[in-house]
C-alpha cells in the first residue's frame, strides 16, 4: 500500500512578516505617542484664513445634510524639514463648517500646537521608514539566519523564539559597515515599540487626518 507524502510545513518568510509588523507598529506608535488636544472645530480655525473663517462656519447652518462630504483634503506648509509638505483631511461636519475651497487654507500654518503635531508625526514616520530600510537591506543582502544574528530586532518583528544559528551562514553579500549606525538606531526603535501601552480605541468616523507627503508612510487618523 502506497504511503501518502508527509505534508511539509511552509517556511516562514521572515522579511515579509517583518515588513507587515513594521506597518502595524508604525500605526500603533503614532496612535499612542501623538495625541492632539484640539478638536476638529479648533483645527479648522487654525488652518483657514482668518478673514474667511467666520463665513465658513456661519454657512454650515444653511448647508444641506446630504451635501456633507466625508472628508476634504488640504495641502499645507507646516514648516517640516527638507521642505516636506503636509496635508489635513478634515471632516467638515465634525468641524461644523461648510467644506471650503483649497484656496481658503492659510499659505503657512502658524499655530505652534498644530505645527508640533505635524513634527511629531513626521519624526515617527521617519523612524519607521528607517526600520523598513534595514529590513529591505537584509532581505537583499543576507539570509534570514544572518539577519536575525546581526539584527535581533528581526526576531521581535517576526515573533521568532528560537536562537538563530551562528557560523558559515552569518554573512552578508555586501559589507555591513555603512549600515551599522542605522542597524543600531532601528534596533532601539523596535525595542521601544514593544513597551508601548495599547492604543485608545476610537470608534466611528475620524474627524481629521494629519499626514506628511513625500514619505512612504503618510498618515494616521484621529
Amino acid at each position: 500500500m502506497a504511503l501518502g507524502r508527509k505534508k511539509r510545513t511552509p517556511k516562514t518568510d521572515y522579511f515579509k512578516t517583518a515588513l507587515s509588523a513594521v506597518e502595524r507598529l508604525r500605526k500603533h506608535t503614532v496612535a499612542v505617542m501623538v495625541t492632539p488636544t484640539f478638536t476638529a472645530s479648533q483645527l479648522a480655525e487654525m488652518m483657514f484664513r482668518p478673514h474667511l473663517f467666520p463665513a465658513i462656519r456661519a454657512g454650515a447652518s444653511f448647508y444641506e445634510c446630504n451635501n456633507w462630504a466625508s472628508s476634504t483634503e488640504y495641502h499645507v506648509d507646516a514648516g517640516l524639514p527638507n521642505g516636506v509638505a503636509a496635508y489635513i483631511e478634515l471632516n467638515p461636519k465634525a468641524a461644523g463648517i461648510v467644506p471650503p475651497r483649497t484656496e481658503f487654507v492659510r499659505s503657512v500654518i502658524e499655530d505652534s500646537e498644530l505645527r508640533e503635531v505635524f513634527r511629531e508625526v513626521y519624526e515617527l514616520q521617519v523612524k519607521w521608514l528607517k526600520v523598513k530600510t534595514v529590513v529591505k537591506w537584509f532581505e537583499e543582502n543576507a539570509t534570514h539566519t544572518a539577519a536575525r544574528a546581526f539584527w535581533p530586532a528581526l526576531n521581535a518583528l517576526t515573533g521568532a523564539k528560537d536562537e538563530p544559528p551562528t557560523g558559515g551562514n552569518c554573512r552578508t553579500k555586501t559589507p555591513m559597515g555603512p549600515m551599522l549606525e542605522l542597524i543600531r538606531e532601528t534596533g532601539v526603535t523596535v525595542a521601544a515599540s514593544v513597551l508601548l501601552p495599547p492604543a485608545v480605541n476610537r470608534s466611528g468616523e475620524s474627524a481629521f487626518t494629519i499626514g506628511v507627503d513625500d514619505l512612504e508612510y503618510p498618515f494616521y487618523e484621529w
